[in-house]
């Protein structure tokens, strides 16, 4: 007996000791890790490095959670030969500040901001670097070519657009590969409309694009939704440049095989829905891994520009038909989720697939697609570094996605990220991946690609060539003035460890109500968590917003009850009333926030009971 109660004994203090153990590693990973002082002692961590811009060097910044907020050093793990830094820098050196004054703020946005500064006319292309190296503090500087200043409405009459839009261009034509980010690359010297690259553009079509091109829609291809899906739409945009008739059989082999292997509510995922998993029959399930949106939209993008290269078949018709079905659900909710999920309230973009969506549905010129997911990506300019599996698609769709919006909300989204656009781009000309800070692992998945086309694309906007690019966009899409503004006020202040709450946290009682009838989801969201954490009573107000003739509003009201749990209670009837509701996505926001108040809505279970046989059109 006493063995046993021993051995309880034993088992219980072992479950509180991994308690305690465990709870304490999730607290550790809920701070940002010490900060070392590489000036004293101070050893860097096994997060990657990042490009310094055009001075050919590499240089490991702190960084915790995709931000790099406290960083004040930089320290140089890397000096290219040939490259404004050869001689000037080493590796092992500390950068402590630019300029005459050490980092007081995030070293990576500072030292970007630097380059782009360095780079204009009137400072002669001189960084001006304060170094430690072996003890001793000393200034250094670094002679980068002159690129001009960015104009106002850039990538529009932008001069140094056009100068980065030139080199960018040089290094893709030297250094042809396939793949994503060879079709993006390609995509880019095809928006560039130079003659002097024509051939090269010709060549790599043809290469990819057999006439004789074969699909099989079965298991043994493994995850081709990616590489069919951008295949797609780099030849239907050369198509539709150029012309050229060689491409059009294997533009509808793709556009064809991408339709009969869509599932049976318009997705697609790694792969397709699959005849030999679903009895021979298509459209049945995607088996496995499930939707993913993001070659989704793609594979989707892609049929609809097939159809404009005169592609006709029944299978394009149909799958068109039930993928827009299928992501118009997500109009006005939120972001576009990974799979068949739930709307993302709580981001303005969710790595770049509202961005693609937004080109997706001002293709068909389905205006209210398009402007929500414009303004949408126009309000992420501060959310574009995170990203599952890495941030490449973030940056390749957000500012297309925000082009749609127009020259003026572009110009806007660009203005807030020019840092890091300079900060990416090497001594060469081109691109490189750069990821999320403390990125590893399946996180930071796309290291060492070239990402050249995604990062120079943008200049090429102005040109128009390309329907991705802005071609054929609708003026009834475009923000300008106050929707301009609210769309990026919207994104103010975003920051990944504070997920875009800090600046609702100083917001006054009334103010956060205000924010709750915001067009932006997002925003929605964000002053719903944080009325809730407030002391004042203001469910009688959220009661009276429950029946505002602004369904934003409305919305707003529903997610702040939500967040509100138990103390939403007194809500309960008006929210039982908006269950009979014709508006679909204001009946399931009140079913959140009865489910959010919890015990006391029970007496909703029938009404609720009653939604599922009813039917909306």
């Amino acid at each position: 007996m006493a063995g046993g109660l021993n051995r309880v004994c034993l088992t219980l203090g072992i479950v509180g000791i991994l308690f305690l153990v465990s709870h304490g590693l999730a607290a550790n990973r809920n701070r940002p890790a010490a900060m070392p002082d590489l000036t004293q002692g101070g050893v860097k961590d096994d997060g990657h490095d990042w490009n310094l811009g055009p001075t050919g060097a590499r240089g490991w910044i702190w960084g915790w959670k995709l931000e790099t907020t406290n960083s004040r050093q930089i320290l140089v793990t890397d000096v290219d030969k040939g490259s404004p830094a050869e001689g000037k820098l080493q590796v092992g050196d500390v950068i402590l500040g630019v300029g005459d004054r050490h980092f007081t703020r995030d070293a990576r946005k500072a030292f970007g901001h630097a380059i782009t500064e360095a780079e204009k006319t009137d400072n002669r292309g001189l960084l001006e670097l304060i170094v430690w190296r072996h003890g001793q503090t000393r200034h250094v500087s670094l002679k980068l070519r002159v690129m001009g200043t960015y104009s106002d409405t850039s990538p529009y009459d932008c001069a140094k657009a056009q100068k980065i839009l030139e080199a960018g261009c040089r290094h893709i034509a030297a250094n042809m590969t396939g793949s994503i980010q060879g079709m993006i690359n390609a995509l880019a010297l095809l928006a560039s409309g130079k003659e002097s690259y024509a051939q090269i553009v010709k060549d790599f079509a043809h290469r990819i694009a057999p006439p004789d091109l074969e699909l099989d829609i079965s298991t043994k291809n493994g995850m081709p939704a990616w590489s069919w899906g951008y295949n797609n739409i780099f030849l239907t945009e050369y198509y539709l440049a150029t012309g050229d008739k060689h491409v059009l059989p294997a533009i509808k082999e793709y556009a064809v095989k991408l339709s009969m292997g869509q599932s049976g509510v318009g997705t697609w995922g790694h792969g397709m829905a699959w005849l030999d998993i679903n009895g021979g029959k298509m459209h049945g399930s995607l088996g496995g891994y499930g939707a993913m949106n993001q070659p989704g939209l793609t594979c989707h993008m892609s049929l609809v520009l097939a159809k404009k290269c005169g592609i006709e078949h029944k299978e394009i018709d149909r799958a068109i038909d039930t993928a827009n079905s299928y992501f118009t659900f997500y109009i006005n909710k939120g972001a576009i989720p990974y799979g068949d999920h739930r709307p993302n309230w709580q981001w303005h973009d969710d790595n770049g697939k509202n961005s693609s969506g937004a080109i997706m549905f001002d293709l068909q010129g389905m205006d209210e697609g398009a402007t929500f997911f414009s303004k949408m990506t126009v309000a992420s300019y501060g959310e574009r570094e995170k990203g599952h599996t890495g941030n490449y698609f973030s940056y390749l769709w957000g500012p297309l996605g925000a082009n749609r919006a127009g020259p003026k909300a572009v110009a806007a989204f660009m203005k807030e990220q020019q840092w890091f656009y300079d900060l990416a781009r090497r001594w060469d000309g081109s691109f490189v991946y750069q990821g999320g800070a403390a990125s590893k692992g399946g996180e930071h998945s796309y290291r060492g690609w070239d990402c050249t086309g995604e990062f120079i694309l943008p200049a090429t906007m102005p040109l128009k060539r390309l329907y991705v690019t802005g071609k054929g966009t609708h003026e009834a899409v475009e923000l300008t003035g106050t929707n301009l503004t609210d769309a990026i006020e919207a994104g103010r202040e975003y920051t990944s460890w504070g997920k875009g709450l800090e600046v609702y946290e100083s917001k006054t009682v009334d103010e956060l109500l205000v924010c709750l009838q915001s067009w932006s989801p997002a925003v929605r969201h964000r002053a719903s968590v944080t009325l809730a954490k407030q002391k004042a009573d203001v469910v009688p107000a959220l009661i009276k917003m429950l029946g505002d003739d602004n369904l934003s509003a409305r919305y707003g009201a529903c997610q702040a009850i939500t967040e509100l749990k138990g103390k939403g209670a007194p809500a309960i009837d008006a929210l039982i009333k908006l269950l009979r509701h014709d508006d679909v996505w204001l009946r399931i926001q009140s079913c959140y926030a009865l489910a959010g108040i919890g015990q006391p809505a029970r007496r909703a279970v029938p009404e609720m009971l009653k939604l599922a046989v009813r039917r909306d059109k």
